[in-house]
């Protein structure tokens, strides 16, 4: 969700706390060639061409006939395409997004980026070169239901940060594959492997559980990183002796789900939270010990995912078992979402990251938050307003936009928590509309 930032004399203070878990290293899958915030320049309608250089929009409608020929497509809200002729270019996802998509054959040259929810009716087929798909955020979701996806063509891959459930996966590619981000998921039926070590985890753990046949004519991947989960009633095959899951970290079978070991840290980063002042954003953080911790550095983002320092070496304490205290101001913040994250360097030059957070304002001065996230049994609404009578309507939806539940507060608080025991695990929609506004906050329910 993109929203402008405003600086003002009014003192607009939120707290986002967060459980902090860091990876110990910087390797990455590769970044979407296009970013969240991207503007488009028109809307589309039935029938649109998009051509080369164009960027269009569209949000909570079904449109048919689309012919994407080089251009970008920007979905938000809940959009459904019936139909749509892929020869190349990009659809992007926005987090807002609830995106039905029919199956089709990607012709060459096309990103499929989705930062939302993306639902896809029928089979996919990566055909000719240079096609992508990337689920870009830890909350992003692709489902494919029974449908499958098929890697036919050279130089084509998936990026896979969130969770991935689908059919049939077949991998045939060359010089392409699948790279997984720590502790994202890949849920499948069955698995055609043709190729070696088509999967790849550069950092923390990732896993990929299957609950049908695995036929592995080739080794599935070279690093322990990857979990594999075979289910109760799946089976495997290694024709020729010359496929296998290779070294890739292998459950019994009888596997329901992957569990992702917990990463120690020589810091214990107990909150880090962000407030508005009159230079800009306060960034805050407190630890509760430290065991040889030399420095940290402040890194921002447009998109959660290309971050860049906008500090200098703010120096810890080395070792202490004592609660301190740390704050760094973003004096120049970018004039929508600016997302943030602590990087904490130990004495020996090992890296360490903590997870995000997101700093977003409306354009009438209110402040809005949602946390925790991930969220667990509840989760609570942190509103700052310039007029505390205001009414606020709190929705929950699902990823089809149903609302689930609703209440009314007015305005100058944190709500009493909001209960989602009666919810199953997955992706949640927080809209809350005040001053005639709608804002959507995305939450991953665990």
């Amino acid at each position: 969700m993109i929203m402008k930032f405003l600086t003002s004399p009014l003192s607009v203070y939120f707290l986002l706390f967060f459980c902090l878990v860091v990876s110990n290293s910087n390797a990455q899958c590769s970044l979407p060639p296009l970013v969240e915030n991207l503007k488009c320049s028109g809307t589309i309608s039935d029938g649109a061409n998009i051509n080369s250089g164009e960027v269009k929009c569209v949000s909570s409608s079904q449109v048919s006939n689309i012919n994407l020929n080089g251009g970008t497509l920007i979905i938000s809200g809940t959009v459904q395409i019936n139909s749509i002729n892929i020869n190349s270019g990009n659809i992007l996802i926005t987090s807002t997004g609830i995106a039905s998509l029919p199956g089709s054959n990607y012709n060459g040259n096309v990103n499929i980026i989705n930062y939302g929810s993306l639902t896809y009716g029928g089979n996919i087929i990566l055909q000719n070169s240079n096609n992508h798909i990337y689920n870009a955020s830890s909350t992003s979701t692709i489902s494919f239901g029974s449908f499958g996806l098929n890697f036919s063509s050279e130089t084509s891959s998936m990026v896979n940060n969130g969770t991935i459930t689908l059919g049939q996966l077949t991998l045939n590619t060359n010089n392409g594959g699948i790279c997984m981000g720590n502790e994202a998921k890949l849920k499948i039926v069955s698995l055609i492997n043709n190729r070696d070590n088509m999967i790849t985890v550069p950092y923390g753990k990732a896993c990929l559980s299957h609950t049908g046949f695995a036929q592995m004519n080739n080794k599935l991947s070279n690093t322990a990183n990857l979990i594999v989960c075979p289910g109760p009633n799946s089976s495997f095959s290694n024709p020729g002796g010359n496929g296998g899951y290779n070294q890739a970290t292998v459950n019994d079978v009888g596997c329901t789900e992957c569990t992702f070991p917990p990463i120690t840290m020589p810091v214990n980063l107990s909150a880090f939270w962000a407030s508005s002042v009159l230079e800009g954003i306060k960034l805050s953080w407190r630890t509760s010990s430290e065991t040889n911790n030399d420095y940290f550095v402040i890194e921002r983002s447009v998109n959660a995912i290309s971050f860049d320092a906008i500090s200098s070496r703010i120096s810890g304490q080395h070792n202490s078992s004592s609660s301190l205290d740390y704050s760094f101001v973003d004096l120049k913040p970018f004039n929508q979402v600016n997302y943030y994250r602590l990087k904490q360097v130990d004495t020996d030059g090992s890296v360490n990251y903590s997870r995000i957070i997101a700093a977003s304002f409306t354009d009438k001065l209110v402040f809005l938050s949602v946390y925790p996230n991930p969220a667990t049994d509840y989760i609570q609404v942190n509103m700052k307003n310039p007029d505390p009578n205001v009414l606020v309507q709190i929705n929950i939806l699902n990823q089809a936009g149903i609302m689930l539940s609703t209440r009314q507060i007015t305005g100058d608080k944190i709500t009493n928590p909001i209960s989602l025991k009666n919810l199953t695990t997955g992706v949640y929609f927080v809209k809350i509309v005040t001053n005639g506004e709608g804002t959507i906050f995305r939450i991953l329910k665990n």
